[in-house]
């Protein structure tokens, strides 16, 4: 696979990951969850609606607050997906690698850029969490 068929790739599958998720939870009739509560893990919140959790409450209006708040729950859950496949990845180049120096270092790199690109999405993750609730 080229680099462009695999960027494509990529592409396709985030907006697949991205609209199922809101589509999903806009069939349940459960719009109560807006940006304030993306972050909450419960079932009236945008994570608890994206994941299917059940709860009273229904709201039949959806605002952007909402459509915000599950775009950056599903965001953030490819994320991290990513970054588990990526890991796997760098892991069997190492292990694949029978002494070869030169997939030895790629191995190496790819879990070192996999390593960095997590701390930096926690770090938005952190960013996103405390403006959101302390400031909106």
């Amino acid at each position: 696979m080229t680099t462009k068929q695999t960027i494509n790739t990529t592409i396709v599958a985030l907006a697949l990951f991205l609209s199922t998720g809101i589509l999903a939870a806009s069939a349940q009739g459960q719009t109560n969850a807006n940006i304030k509560t993306a972050f909450d893990t419960g079932s009236s919140s945008a994570l608890g609606i994206v994941s299917g959790a059940g709860g009273a409450g229904y709201n039949n209006s959806i605002v952007l607050e909402t459509v915000a708040g599950r775009i950056i729950t599903g965001l953030f859950s490819l994320l991290g997906i990513i970054f588990i496949l990526f890991t796997i990845y760098g892991g069997y180049l190492y292990l694949t690698a029978r002494g070869n120096e030169e997939q030895t270092k790629k191995a190496k790199a790819i879990i070192t850029q996999n390593i960095i690109g997590i701390i930096i999405i926690l770090g938005a993750y952190a960013l996103a969490y405390f403006i959101i609730k302390f400031f909106i």
